[in-house]
């Protein structure tokens, strides 16, 4: 696997196509990484990390140290520290920093930033920061919210628009 991480084993012991899926129960293990293609099905998931290029679907909940990846996450409760992924769909997710493209849940709690590139859909959000392109959100507790434009729509473009605005406050606020 890389960067020494087991690669969905079971998949690969089980002969199945990369297309096809393994089903698993409520699963414990150290590492975990989901190639591009591949689809995983777990009732609950704890984990160290989890490299996601793939598809993760858990019926419960996960609880893992760091989720990254450029796949597609669906849980019931997602709870880590912090969170990468291309497409997030959870009921609850709890986590420190949160970067993704597209993110659908009831509940979002991030304690430090989170930056959604393309759409944020939740009925409640709770972050000191947040950078958005576009959004429905039913009820939030945000300090600092930026609205991206068009041509800042990606997690890179979402994360350059933020220096430059920390860079331009920095520059036009004067320091007693």
């Amino acid at each position: 696997g890389r960067l020494g991480y087991g690669s969905a084993d079971e998949t690969e012991k089980s002969g199945l196509t990369p297309r096809q899926h393994f089903t698993g129960g409520k699963s414990t293990m150290k590492n975990l990484y989901i190639p591009k293609g591949k689809i995983l099905n777990y009732e609950s998931l704890i984990c160290q990390d989890i490299v996601n290029d793939g598809t993760l679907i858990v019926e419960d909940k996960i609880h893992a140290r760091h989720i990254s990846g450029q796949g597609v996450v669906n849980a019931g409760a997602i709870s880590c520290r912090p969170l990468s992924a291309s497409d997030i769909s959870a009921a609850y997710i709890t986590t420190d920093k949160l970067a993704a493209e597209r993110v659908c849940a009831s509940e979002v709690k991030v304690s430090g930033a989170a930056v959604v590139s393309c759409c944020l859909e939740a009925a409640y959000v709770v972050t000191p920061k947040l950078t958005v392109a576009l959004s429905e959100i039913g009820e939030m507790d945000v300090k600092d919210v930026v609205n991206l434009t068009d041509k800042w729509r990606s997690i890179f473009g979402a994360m350059l628009a933020g220096f430059f605005r920390r860079l331009w406050l920095s520059l036009t606020h004067q320091i007693p």
